[in-house]
């Protein structure tokens, strides 16, 4: 293998994306792989007619009057994406640390007369914090849409771009994401019976379950690590448009 073969392989391990394949994989998800080597042909094959004339009229966007942006706009906005992070981040651990109540929501309870505890509702809760991720994230697009569109007409352009791709690949990227509450029912399963395979008369109490290295402590942290990467995966659109603003706003200075 030469270098650049070595730099690229290097580079893919490191994506958000191959790292939440990883963790999807060690909890013993095997079908992830597409069998269409052709990235074009796989993306191709999201568009419909509807689809393909929005991005025509995307690629012929000229807009006459762009605002200069300057590298201030640029800090901000990179700043404010940070925070988003570091927000939903805390929020993510702060939902973990929180057991559920009535009048709070928080990591679920098992009941004390759980003989058989219940997935459905540590599926729910995965769904909720899935879906504050994508509140948050979405809101900071917005923002960096905006800015681009008043920046120059290539970044406009960019900005209509994005807005068409993921209204086409929303449908596409909800049904990817949600296979993970699927694999991590089956991840419960397999850590309940291990469970009760170990100590067949064991006598704690649901609540210990959730006791440092018990079973069901072990499933919320898969659960967290998998929600902290996807977190970062679904960043990934955001960070590319604003990487695209900084390298304009740094070649026209």
């Amino acid at each position: 293998m030469n270098s650049t073969q070595r730099t690229q392989s290097t580079a893919q391990a490191a994506t958000p994306g191959h790292h939440l394949v990883q963790l999807l994989a060690s909890l013993g998800h095997r079908h992830l792989s597409d069998e269409s080597p052709c990235f074009a042909e796989r993306l191709g094959r999201l568009f419909g007619l509807a689809d393909t004339m929005n991005l025509d009229a995307a690629l012929a966007l000229r807009k006459r009057d762009a605002q200069q942006s300057q590298q201030n706009t640029v800090d901000s906005l990179r700043q404010g994406l940070a925070a988003m992070r570091q927000s939903l981040t805390d929020q993510l651990n702060a939902s973990f640390a929180t057991r559920e109540s009535r009048s709070a929501p928080g990591l679920p309870v098992p009941k004390m007369d759980d003989d058989s505890p219940d997935v459905s509702r540590y599926q729910r809760f995965y769904l909720a914090r899935q879906r504050a991720i994508v509140a948050g994230i979405r809101q900071q697009r917005l923002l960096l849409r905006k800015a681009l569109a008043q920046h120059s007409p290539a970044l406009a352009q960019l900005a209509e771009l994005d807005t068409v791709f993921e209204s086409t690949l929303s449908n596409f990227v909800g049904q990817s994401f949600s296979v993970v509450p699927i694999i991590l029912e089956k991840r419960f399963d397999a850590l309940w019976q291990a469970h009760q395979h170990a100590h067949p008369t064991d006598a704690q109490s649901p609540e210990d379950w959730l006791a440092p290295g018990a079973w069901l402590h072990q499933f919320c942290q898969d659960m967290k690590r998998l929600l902290l990467a996807e977190l970062d995966v679904r960043l990934e659109p955001v960070l590319g448009l604003l990487d695209a603003l900084n390298q304009e706003v740094t070649n026209n200075t």
